[in-house]
């Protein structure tokens, strides 16, 4: 632990260093009608919240490789919801970005501090000289080249969610960027709950890939990846019908993005998702060396095809900059490493089954919009109506789709062995 102490210190230290060296040159990367008072300084203070945060979060990483990740996402949640209502009763009662800013400060080391009471609480032998063990020349020479690979990663990774809006807060506005925000706001909210359910499970991924056969590994992955692909299929259709709906019903037509746009944010958050139980066994065989690049590469193509597209096309550039990003090296790139290095299997079979299920999105996808999109019956019916479409109409053409499938029925049987365990305990 103190050699990962040390490591998340010096990338915490790296990342202010760096944020202090770019903050004069701040607000060329803002592009609004009025000049913004004190950027340097919100600036400043987000970039503390997120670097000195990782002078605490190091004991993290113990709780989460114990399968007890649902404590860390609990105590995540709690500090995001205090978080909130402080920074709710600023805004409105102060009208202080400042004090919006401190409290994201504050809150975040918070946090951090609490989660390691918890490591040293839960792991006493945190606390004395007795832990602090030399590694061997072997294990820290693995650990540095993982870590140094985990950091380009994360680099390139940081890279990819920031461009886009740097980009269409340089080329479009912020006002744009306002709108966009908000759309962010409802899929961060959909992508933090599915986080706590991925979380859940990573752990047992890796002990499954260091404990059992490659056949086994990959016969887990397969039902599990089918079901990721289920879950962000059926979200991604829920988007396209409902995003729209929402926005009106929560904010007013004056706050809506254009319908091509919101295609877009769909496409993109399904390439994204429908990746994740690969990143899971990536991660879990730790395979970070082999494709140390991909998210920096793909955080360069989504800049340069950006800032060819932004200039005719706006927001919609951006973010079909993001798709052809992850399209050229997103979707393949990481599967090809865990057939290859992980499985040790031929990876077609893998993308036979990722485009059948792409194709059935998109078939779903279109045929519950044009089922829905001459629904208008006002601000707040509207949604309602279309959300009972979206919960009856998908699940169908799922089951019609996929009731053959042996991956589906696997499922099943998953499912049913969970309630009949679960009744057996009762």
């Amino acid at each position: 632990m103190e050699f990962f102490k040390r490591t998340y210190s010096l990338i915490g230290s790296c990342i202010i260093i760096l944020g202090i060296i770019i903050t004069p040159f701040i607000h060329y990367f803002v592009k609004s009608d009025t000049p913004i008072e004190n950027l340097e300084v919100y600036f400043i203070l987000y970039l503390l919240g997120v670097g000195v945060t990782y002078f605490y979060s190091y004991k993290q990483i113990l709780l989460e490789a114990d399968q007890k990740k649902y404590i860390v996402s609990l105590i995540i949640c709690f500090a995001a919801i205090i978080q909130i209502i402080i920074q709710s009763i600023l805004i409105i009662v102060y009208k202080s970005y400042s004090l919006y800013i401190v409290v994201f400060f504050f809150c975040n080391i918070g946090k951090n501090i609490v989660l390691a009471e918890v490591a040293n609480i839960k792991y006493p032998f945190l606390k004395g000289k007795e832990s602090v063990v030399a590694l061997s020349k072997e294990k820290r020479k693995s650990l540095i080249r993982n870590i140094k690979a985990m950091f380009i990663r994360k680099v390139g990774e940081i890279s990819i969610g920031s461009i886009d809006n740097i980009l269409i807060s340089s080329f479009v506005g912020l006002s744009t960027l306002g709108l966009y925000a908000n759309y962010q706001i409802i899929l961060e909210a959909l992508r933090s709950a599915l986080r706590v359910f991925y979380s859940s499970i990573t752990a047992s991924i890796g002990n499954l890939c260091a404990l059992e056969s490659k056949d086994r590994a990959h016969e887990s992955f397969i039902t599990l990846n089918f079901i990721n692909s289920i879950l962000f299929s059926y979200i991604t259709v829920v988007i396209i019908v409902l995003l729209q709906p929402g926005i009106t019903m929560w904010l007013g037509t004056n706050y809506l993005l254009k319908n091509s746009t919101v295609f877009l944010i769909a496409i993109n958050f399904y390439l994204t998702g429908s990746r994740q139980m690969v990143l899971n066994y990536h991660s879990a065989y730790g395979l970070f060396w082999s494709d140390k690049y991909n998210p920096i590469t793909r955080a360069i193509i989504n800049l340069v095809i950006s800032l060819l597209l932004v200039k005719r096309y706006g927001i919609n550039g951006v973010l079909l900059g993001t798709t052809i990003s992850i399209v050229s090296t997103g979707i393949w790139i990481e599967p090809y490493v865990v057939y290859k290095y992980g499985f040790n299997k031929p990876l077609k079979p893998y993308f036979i089954k990722y485009f059948h299920y792409l194709l059935i999105t998109i078939l779903i996808a279109t045929i519950t919009y044009f089922s829905t999109f001459r629904i208008s019956l006002g601000r707040f019916w509207t949604f309602w109506v279309k959300l009972i479409f979206c919960l009856l109409l998908p699940p169908f053409c799922y089951w019609l789709f996929f009731r053959k499938n042996p991956d589906f029925r696997r499922l099943l049987l998953m499912i049913r062995y969970h309630f009949v365990s679960k009744q057996k305990h009762k």
